[in-house]
């Protein structure tokens, strides 16, 4: 649906992964991440788009982007502002913030769905509750 959007200004635009689950509606997969990606056609250099470094199709969906971008990984530490996991944590670090521990647990007790999960939930909830030019 978003292909047909002209106004829709997301503050926060979160794309996770891009898989060939709708390509029924597609021409080709090309297609559809071209689709995905106009959730961050209306953002500006104020919005912010949290996305998942570790699906190169989502990374190329966003390289246009004008928002400023909130990493998550379960495979690598973000080096700008995002969510990682490191050990049995999920990490925050907002950009120009301390890089803080948010959730200990036991993650090999859970599945790589959650973890990503989780990790941009907490991205979005302290980026919106710190707001624009807060450190956390």
């Amino acid at each position: 649906q978003l292909e047909t959007t002209q106004t829709f200004h997301p503050r926060v635009a979160v794309l996770l992964n891009i898989t060939p689950d709708h390509l029924d509606r597609y021409a080709s997969m090309d297609e559809y991440a071209a689709a995905k990606a106009r959730i961050f056609a209306g953002q500006g250099p104020g919005d912010f788009a949290v996305v998942n470094v570790d699906d190169p199709l989502v990374m190329n969906a966003v390289a246009s982007a004008q928002s400023r971008k909130l990493g998550i990984s379960t495979e690598h530490r973000i080096d700008g502002g995002g969510g990682w996991v490191e050990g049995d944590d999920l990490v925050v670090r907002l950009p120009g913030a301390p890089t803080q521990p948010s959730w200990t647990s036991q993650l090999s007790a859970g599945n790589g769905s959650w973890v990503t999960s989780t990790l941009w939930i907490i991205s979005l909830a302290r980026n919106c509750r710190s707001g624009p030019g807060a450190a956390s």
